[in-house]
């Protein structure tokens, strides 16, 4: 433990071995204590942030996939519907999540239906 004062606050192990502290050694040691739970609390936010975005399940159809599907028979309308609400809703939310997202949405979408 003194081995990890001595590496990470120097002056301040020096004061603690020479029995002598100061207002200002106080404040740096919280400077230094206020700085390492603000970084711990940024790593904290990003990793789950990340483990979160890892968690989501991906896509398993198009939606051309589904047409071909119900086309086929091999599915219900009831069945292509529902499928069909879930994807969208998931693309959805996949464009509000990203910078731009719903704008970029719309004129992709409006871009594709322009002959």
């Amino acid at each position: 433990m003194v081995a990890a004062a001595n590496l990470l606050l120097p002056s301040v192990a020096m004061h603690a071995v020479s029995g002598t502290s100061s207002a200002t050694d106080v404040i740096v040691v919280l400077g230094w204590i206020l700085g390492l739970v603000l970084v711990g609390a940024i790593a904290i936010y990003l990793l789950r942030r990340w483990v979160k975005r890892e968690m989501e399940p991906p896509v398993g159809f198009s939606l051309e996939d589904l047409r071909q599907l119900r086309d086929a028979g091999e599915i219900t309308d009831v069945e292509y519907n529902t499928a069909r609400d879930r994807v969208i809703a998931h693309v959805k939310r996949q464009a509000v999540s990203k910078p731009g997202g719903v704008e970029s949405l719309r004129r992709a979408y409006t871009s594709r239906r322009k002959p």
